[in-house]
């Protein structure tokens, strides 16, 4: 009896590559070379796919097709081909020969700023792999070339890859000892296709868009270079118009967008391979599949009209709408969800869209982003790290407090949390830990001198205790107070300013992150970070590199983008993901978002120090290449979206260029979306509406605070004051604002004590800084001077009878309001008061001075000086009735208690002064407010037309704030400035 066929023997019995314009068939393909050979227990079939989405659609169409997916191996092509070295050796290698060059070139450009030294190590580690791929003549010389003595990136490649022990995939012999299936890869580089025909038998199942001969087309650009090329050579213009003629005659959308295609087919032809085309009947039923017929057929397009199976859709300036358009529309075409695909270029952007606008009615899942920055544990370790090398100021540490994986560590809840804030902020708690760890800083930009200890934690620690001790006002848990105190001994101990060995670093890592932080292992991204963490650790302890580096180099590593998925379990549901790893898998409708000008195709713009130029394959190249795959993947719809105002200044902008080909073909009018006006159910967040003012009855108090945060930001404001809600803002605050706190502080202080508060930045700009600051001190102190005012700061304090000085401060008794059923009690402090007024440091428009209104007017009635100094410009302002407008004001508080009012002092002007119409226009231009609270609000719930709001809040806030409209009267429709 003969014995039946090995595997290995069948595999190379059928080895060959399969061709088809869909990927379903292709998966059909496999499925039969998988099903013909014969089970062996002992092993398995390796199947290569480009990238995990591609792997689970295949695994579950191999399953409904056989049943089971046993005896495979399905392996991502970074999992079978790995680098002989990892990314995170490559930069230290080359962070250590750039920290001891000599080249006076690299040295001057490198100034000593580790910055610039990071940020090009990292430059050069992308550099030295991408010759690692392609630049095996970078390699084949030994010992240093005397001419390239004086090439110092040559040199530390030579060095480290030539001369070292350290080897890049093009200087190695890469076997494969295995028959291998290569599954929807579209592009490799050379070495890579070189190890896959080193296997004992190669299947190949590739994409490709036409059933003719079409490697030879070229696109416009590579047409022009040709001609140049031989015109160059000699060639008379007849020849080369003929061959022009030849080359034109392709069709022009498949040469243009099949660049990449081309190269792997040509790539390809230098092995020996048996070819089986699988290119199903394609009907031309409708404009969709006309355009992928004439692709497949070699045809250009003619001009015809456009069925409903191709859409543009144009969403203004705003994503949101974006997003919200694409949800309608799925809703429309009423199709199963897992058989609709949604591409973009970068997916990122939209995934809080997404999970905003699709949350309650249509599942979804997204997959291809950075899901880092929606990980607490990954929050948690960067702001510890930001605590242990920064200035330890209290936002920082609150910031620290207040995130889930470290409080939940910590074992608090939210009533210990706003304990511990209202210490804080009790005892005024700035920065530093101590006068020696702020003299330490204060001494790199203010130089040597003595400085005080104002606002450290040392001090404020010590006001808590004597509060303890001595029974003072304010009350003191006494265990609270011993756990803080422990918690924050505990980060003292934090060390990462000094340099370590990679191994020590992981181990130092490790420690502080079971020390001070706990992920949850039911939430993805919590679980992506954790394994990214606890990779990046095993990196370091596996490394062979040799030396200590800072922290700063292992931080590269640890907030590293970290890849993630979101519902990943979710079958039965839309999917999201990138288009460059999502184009190939078949929907029956396909969206793609984003395909405006500006984003598509992506241009990467190339490096001055790229040895290399023009060798790898170019972004845009690989792009459009997607895009052709996307238009084939798409079975029945196809719907093209795009922001086509700019956010900024509501400037048009014109589709893709690639959409622009496609559009060329056929008469189809872009949509532009608007939403319906509906009660939808898909918010998760409604719009409070504004009710009939109740006050309330007895003794009310009411912080100036309070009102200073309501008239300057009503929506945070109603946020805090009526949910408890405080949401995480960015730490690092702006240059200008920075600038003008400096500017508000110099009222107060002097100079020198102004800067002993407040770090400026390093070098230029902190110099440019302070020579700015220095100059607008002396201008405002001139004025102040000329206006016979000196600022000091207001205190209305419970229990004063009458006013009375305490240093620099001026205190006084509270201000009293009375109603029929009510008495309002005002407390707190002004700063920048006079007894002439309060100075103004904002512009002299309505916008800015709404932000201090409340306070103005609580001067002109507790100091009965109803004036308004604007030191910007010089010039004053008298309000009508301070105690009229300050009754209006209070009953604005109580109805923002119950709604939030939409007077934001971007729309200040255009509410107060104008109306809805030009408020609707603003809207309709897009709501860009550089504000993560407003970013939050308009993300979660569904704002109210400008006819609604006025209807709303028109006339009441005409009322509350008919004295400050006074001020400005109107001059037309066009400014707010007077």
């Amino acid at each position: 009896m003969q014995a039946e066929p090995t595997f290995d023997i069948l595999m190379k019995m059928i080895s060959e590559i399969f061709l088809s314009h869909q990927l379903n068939t292709l998966a059909e393909k496999l499925i039969e070379v998988v099903g013909a050979a014969p089970i062996d227990p002992l092993k398995t079939q390796t199947i290569i796919v480009p990238n995990g989405q591609i792997k689970q659609w295949l695994v579950l169409e191999i399953a409904k097709n056989k049943g089971v997916a046993m005896g495979l191996k399905v392996l991502e092509i970074e999992q079978l081909i790995t680098s002989p070295i990892k990314s995170s050796d490559l930069f230290c290698l080359i962070y250590t020969e750039l920290s001891k060059a000599t080249d006076p070139d690299l040295l001057l450009y490198l100034d000593g700023k580790k910055k610039r030294l990071l940020d090009l190590a990292d430059q050069l580690t992308s550099l030295f792999f991408s010759y690692g791929l392609y630049g095996k003549s970078l390699f084949e010389l030994q010992g240093t070339p005397p001419l390239l003595s004086k090439d110092w990136q040559r040199t530390i490649l030579h060095k480290l890859f030539i001369d070292g022990p350290w080897k890049l995939p093009v200087q190695i012999e890469l076997k494969a000892n295995e028959p291998l299936i290569c599954f929807g890869v579209d592009y490799l580089p050379p070495i890579y296709w070189n190890f896959l025909f080193s296997a004992p038998s190669l299947s190949i199942f590739l994409f490709s868009p036409c059933v003719d001969f079409w490697e030879d087309v070229c696109t416009d650009r590579e047409r022009k270079k040709l001609n140049q090329y031989w015109r160059k050579r000699g060639a008379s213009k007849v020849q080369r118009d003929q061959l022009d003629l030849y080359l034109r005659d392709a069709p022009k959308n498949l040469a243009n967008w099949g660049k990449i295609g081309r190269q792997t087919l040509k790539t390809l032809d230098q092995y020996d391979l048996q070819k089986d085309e699988a290119y199903p009947s394609l009907e031309p039923t409708s404009s969709l599949s006309r355009i992928q017929f004439d692709l497949l057929s070699f045809k250009e397009t003619q001009k015809m009209d456009c069925d409903s199976s191709i859409q543009v859709i144009l969403a203004g300036s705003s994503r949101l709408k974006e997003v919200e358009a694409i949800r309608d529309e799925v809703i429309r075409l009423n199709i199963p969800y897992h058989e609709i695909t949604v591409l973009a270029p970068d997916i990122s952007p939209y995934v809080p869209l997404i999970e905003f606008v699709f949350a309650e009615s249509i599942p979804y899942r997204i997959s291809g982003f950075d899901i880092a920055p929606q990980s607490s544990f990954r929050q948690g370790l960067v702001r510890l790290f930001r605590l242990g090398s920064g200035r330890w100021s209290s936002d920082e540490v609150l910031a620290l407090f207040e995130t889930p994986s470290f409080f939940k560590k910590m074992g608090w809840d939210d009533k210990k949390l706003q304990l511990y804030r209202d210490w804080i902020n009790s005892v005024k708690i700035k920065w530093g830990l101590d006068q020696a760890h702020r003299s330490q800083i204060l001494k790199q930009t203010l130089g040597e001198k003595e400085y005080s200890d104002h606002g450290s934690w040392e001090k404020g620690l010590d006001a808590l205790l004597d509060a303890l001790v001595y029974l003072k006002p304010t009350q003191i848990d006494a265990d609270a107070l011993e756990e803080l105190i422990a918690t924050l001994d505990a980060l003292k101990t934090i060390s990462i300013t000094c340099e370590k060995t990679l191994f020590s670093w992981a181990d130092c890592l490790e420690k502080m992150a079971q020390e001070f932080l706990i992920a949850d292992l039911a939430n993805e991204a919590d679980l992506a970070a954790l394994n990214s963490f606890r990779g990046t650790l095993l990196t370091l302890r596996t490394s062979q590199v040799e030396g200590q580096f800072p922290f700063s180099v292992i931080q590269k590593f640890l907030t590293a983008p970290c890849s993630g998925q979101i519902h990943s379990s979710l079958l039965h549901a839309v999917r999201f993901m990138p288009l460059e790893i999502g184009a190939q898998i078949p929907s029956k409708a396909v969206f793609l978002m984003d395909m405006n000008e500006e984003n598509f195709p992506r241009m990467k713009i190339g490096s001055s120090l790229d040895l290399l130029k023009g060798q790898a394959p170019d972004q845009a190249d690989l792009d459009r290449y997607s895009f052709l795959q996307a238009i084939f993947s798409a079975k029945e719809f196809l719907r093209i979206s795009y922001c086509h105002l700019s956010a900024d200044e509501g400037k048009p902008i014109g589709p893709s260029l690639v959409v622009q080909e496609l559009l060329s073909t056929i008469d189809v009018k872009p949509n532009i979306y608007f939403p319906a006006v509906v009660e939808s159910k898909q918010k998760a967040l409604f719009w409070p509406k504004r009710e009939a003012i109740i006050l309330p009855v007895g003794e009310v108090t009411i912080s100036v605070s309070e009102l200073r945060q309501l008239a300057r930001h009503p929506w945070k404001f109603y946020l805090q004051k009526v949910h408890g809600m405080y949401l995480n803002e960015p730490l690092e605050e702006s240059f200008n604002l920075q600038k003008g706190q400096l500017l508000r502080a110099i009222l107060q202080k002097n100079m020198e004590s102004v800067l002993d508060d407040h770090a400026l930045p390093n070098g230029l700009i902190g110099e440019a800084l302070k020579l700015e600051i220095m100059e607008k001190a002396t201008q405002w102190q001139a004025q102040l001077q000329q206006w016979q005012l000196t600022p000091m700061t207001v205190i209305l304090r419970e229990n004063c009878e009458q006013g009375k000085w305490e240093g620099e401060n001026y205190i006084v008794p509270p201000v009293e309001l009375n109603w029929d059923q009510l008495k309002v009690r005002i407390v707190g402090e002004i700063k920048q008061a006079t007894m002439k007024g309060l100075i103004c440091a904002n512009e002299d428009h309505l916008s800015g001075l709404l932000k201090v209104w409340p306070e103005a007017l609580i001067l002109g009635l507790c100091l009965d000086a109803p004036e308004v100094w604007m030191i910007r410009n010089g010039k004053q302002k008298q309000i009508a009735d301070p105690e009229k407008s300050l009754k209006a004001f209070i009953n604005y508080y109580f109805q923002c208690l119950v709604a939030p009012s939409p007077l934001l002092s971007e729309w200040a002007d255009l509410i107060l002064r104008k109306g809805p119409e030009d408020l609707e226009k603003k809207m309709q231009k897009g709501l860009n407010f550089d504000d993560p609270i407003v970013d939050w609000v308009l993300a979660r719930a569904q704002l109210p037309s400008a006819e609604e709001m006025f209807q709303d809040w028109g006339p009441t806030l005409c009322e509350t704030f008919e004295d400050l409209t006074q001020l400005y009267p109107t001059r037309g429709k066009s400014h707010a400035e007077v």
